[in-house]
């Protein structure tokens, strides 16, 4: 900005005059006089100055600290640094919905909240709104959610794939957050199939939704995964669910992937398969529901568990029976399945048999028959080591 100043400078002149009256040398200077006479001058100077503008520190990140982010629910994180309120702008490309600045920030320390839609990770970037340019940035892990069910009879975690599902995800979290499944039950069982629960909730019932069948999702309902129960109309599916005990697919003869329009698959067991197993061997009456009930007692969102390589499974025995061998082994909690290994000589693991659980009964042994079992236990994560190998031998 330009300002124009004007500078006025006076100049000061003097002037003497002398006058006589009479003359001669007489001495007659009596009537000598002396006048004074000022003269003003005036110069005036024009001077341009140029004022800049005061400009603001920068601002400056010296670190942007996130707490555990978990889908679709509430996340903060804070930055800190000098000069925040400076200018900063703060963007985590809509992979964290909500982005809300929290009131009582400093120049030295701001916290935000927004609210995770994706699995992953997302990126939170701090820059500088004035200049423009990235102070900071940093990325916040967002687990697969999941799903703490606590049964009657024990407690099963699910984990949900809104990456493949989202619809159904969405849906399923909604009842869950809700508190919908509070004392409700597991109210059908259909052995080597299904058991499934969830309905008759005390909450509000939401409007069916739209199916998205395995066909599209690439989520198969296999042995351990949890899917919606629906009519025999497509889009119907509302709060109930179940979860499959057996491989329900093409390599079965009851394809949920594909009969009547496929059921829809949102996620899997990660702990408590065992429990599943228990509540599926549970008496039920000619309806196929459980003689004594089985208590939903809550399902609630919580903070993902890390799915490690599960423990060797303990406490393998080994009967020989008539033209059969029984097995049992203790249950290893992160296990959603196991697999058993025969073999005719000691210390090799011999043909491997997946997919099984405690009790095991293995039928159609020859007479006489030894075998040497071994068991492992799976999960998303891996297979354990082998258990301690034992031996049964079948008798006439």
């Amino acid at each position: 900005m330009k300002r124009l100043t004007i500078f006025s400078i006076f100049y000061f002149s003097s002037a003497i005059f002398f006058s006589a009256c009479g003359g001669g040398s007489s001495g007659n200077d009596s009537g000598l006089k002396t006048t004074t006479s000022t003269t003003i001058k005036t110069t005036t100077t024009t001077t341009t100055t140029t004022t800049l503008p005061i400009l603001p520190i920068l601002p400056s990140v010296s670190a942007i600290t996130a707490g555990t982010a978990i889908y679709n629910k509430v996340a903060t994180f804070t930055v800190t640094g000098q000069n925040l309120n400076n200018g900063i702008t703060v963007n985590t490309n809509d992979a964290c919905t909500n982005l809300t600045e929290k009131p009582g920030g400093t120049a030295t320390s701001t916290s935000f909240s927004c609210i995770p839609t994706s699995v992953g990770s997302f990126n939170i970037i701090v820059a500088d709104s004035v200049r423009g340019g990235i102070l900071s940035q940093t990325s916040v892990a967002v687990p697969f959610p999941q799903v703490t069910i606590v049964t009657s009879m024990g407690t099963i975690i699910v984990e949900l794939y809104p990456n493949k599902a989202p619809i159904t995800v969405s849906n399923y979290l909604q009842y869950v957050n809700e508190g919908y499944y509070t004392n409700t039950s597991f109210y059908r069982v259909i052995k080597n199939a299904v058991i499934q629960g969830g309905g008759n909730g005390a909450g509000t019932l939401h409007s069916p939704i739209a199916l998205e069948p395995p066909s599209v999702t690439g989520l198969s309902n296999m042995r351990g995964t949890i899917a919606m129960v629906r009519t025999t109309n497509l889009n119907s599916a509302t709060s109930d669910f179940f979860i499959n005990t057996v491989n329900n697919n093409s390599s079965s003869g009851n394809n949920l992937d594909t009969g009547s329009g496929g059921y829809a698959v949102f996620g899997a067991v990660i702990q408590g398969i065992d429990i599943v197993k228990t509540i599926e061997a549970t008496a039920v009456d000619s309806n196929s529901k459980p003689t004594t009930t089985v208590t939903i007692i809550s399902a609630s969102q919580t903070n993902s568990i890390n799915v490690t390589t599960p423990a060797a499974p303990s406490g393998l025995v080994a009967t020989g029976g008539t033209n059969q061998h029984n097995l049992t082994w203790n249950a290893v909690p992160t296990a959603t399945s196991y697999n058993v290994y025969a073999s005719t000589t000691a210390g090799t693991l011999g043909t491997r048999y997946t997919g099984r659980f405690s009790p095991l009964n293995i039928t159609n042994v020859p007479a006489n028959t030894t075998s040497y079992y071994t068991v492992t236990a799976v999960n998303s994560a891996g297979e354990s080591a082998p258990s301690t190998q034992v031996f049964a031998t079948s008798s006439p």
